[in-house]
């Protein structure tokens, strides 16, 4: 009896969703990723092929960029948030950031509506 109540306490129960947390975190990350990373490059390669006529040099040039970029990003993001939260605290920082990201989606929706009628 002394094992099941120790088992169902909220201290257990709160130590196990923390263990699972940040998996689920990084696999929600992960899969934002992919879903950001795959439609933007595989666009890019398409745009490039319909405006240029050597495909095989512009690929290539074009998906070196995109990732020297995309690295670029990777390795700055974690300094520059580094040196923000020094300054500021997480709450603030977080809702900065999710801003910044709500800005950039608004304005890529934007772009998107606006590639969709220049088509029709």
């Amino acid at each position: 009896e002394i094992f099941t109540n120790l088992l169902n306490s909220t201290a257990i129960r709160s130590s196990k969703l923390e263990l699972i947390s940040p998996f689920v975190g990084m696999a929600l990350v992960g899969f934002g990723y992919i879903l950001s990373y795959l439609p933007i490059l595989t666009e890019l390669l398409n745009r490039a092929e319909l405006h240029f006529k050597e495909t095989a040099n512009v690929t290539t040039t074009v998906s070196a960029v995109f990732v020297s970029v995309y690295y670029l990003g990777e390795g700055l993001g974690p300094l520059v948030a580094g040196l923000v939260a020094q300054h500021f605290t997480l709450d603030v920082v977080v809702v900065y950031i999710s801003g910044v990201l709500a800005l950039f989606d608004i304005l890529a929706l934007i772009f998107m509506i606006y590639d969709s009628f220049s088509l029709l």
